[in-house]
């Protein structure tokens, strides 16, 4: 999934099904076997300070070289504690804030 230090995302513990399922930004995972949940998965985004990311529909977010056309965004700006999209520069082409755990990710164009 990209090495060491650079999945796209965190396993959230204490996870409610009826909170994070499709909630925006988070991804859910889901085991199911006849036709009845035995696991259930929150994750969010855990992207890393000037690494590129792609959001695959199946997986969630996953780790990108900057020079690959994979690449969707580069992470300007990791701010760990606070969920503010004011926090970002006006070179943030996008904000992601997570309510849990707080945190704001400011968004640009890859590099390549």
């Amino acid at each position: 999934m990209g090495g060491p230090g650079k999945s796209g995302q965190k396993c959230l513990k204490g996870c409610d099904i009826d909170v994070f399922d499709g909630a925006a930004d988070y991804t859910s995972y889901e085991e199911t076997l006849n036709a009845t949940t035995t696991a259930f998965l929150c994750l969010a985004p855990n992207f890393k300070q000037a690494s590129c990311y792609h959001d695959a529909p199946m997986t969630g977010y996953q780790y990108a070289d900057g020079a690959s056309s994979d690449a969707g965004f580069r992470v300007l700006q990791r701010i760990d504690g606070q969920a503010d999209e004011n926090l970002c520069s006006a070179d943030a082409d996008n904000v992601i804030t997570l309510s849990d755990p707080q945190a704001t990710f400011c968004l640009g164009e890859p590099q390549g």
